[in-house]
Parts: C-alpha cells; structure tokens; sequence
C-alpha cells in the first residue's frame, strides 16, 4: 500500500485487524478497510443515499458527499480512473 504511507498511517491495524489510512483528499479523515471513517478520533456515521452508502466530509469549509466504497477504494488504492465504477460487493 505505497499510497497510504505517502499518507503516513497506512498498515496501522487496530485490535479488530482493521486497517487505516488517511482518507485521499481528506486528509483530516481516517478510512478503515472495512470502510469506517473518523475524524479527530471519532466514529462518523454514514447515510444511505439510493441503496450506496455515502458520509459528508468538508475540507476548507466545503461539504461534499462521497460514497464510501469509492472513499475506501481510493484512499487505499489511489485515484479513481475517470469511468471505472468500483464494485462494492463484499467477496
């Protein structure tokens, strides 16, 4: 994950085995690889927008919504290609 250590806390595993790495574009926020995300030490929680789940993150007074599994993919991964859709589904 070369990504999130340019970021600085990629491999940092909690007691749950949970990954975490700053969020790309967020660097305020923490993304868990199980998509948990924390700002200042705190559990945000998402909302469910048309069956996706998406949270509101703001960065120099701007709110945006961003789903979380695009946030999770990119935040480990790095950028998303123009035109890719991630796939979500769970294994």
């Amino acid at each position: 994950m070369a990504d999130g250590n340019k970021r600085g806390v990629s491999g940092n595993l909690t007691p749950g085995g949970e990954s975490w790495v700053r969020a790309l574009g967020y660097l305020e926020y923490l993304v868990s690889d199980a998509g948990a995300i924390k700002r200042n030490g705190r559990l945000l929680t998402p909302v469910s927008k048309n069956g996706y789940s998406v949270i509101r993150l703001s960065v120099d007074g701007r709110v945006r919504n961003v789903s979380v599994h695009r946030l999770v993919y990119s935040s480990f991964k790095g950028a998303i290609p123009e035109g890719y859709q991630i796939n979500h589904i769970d294994g």
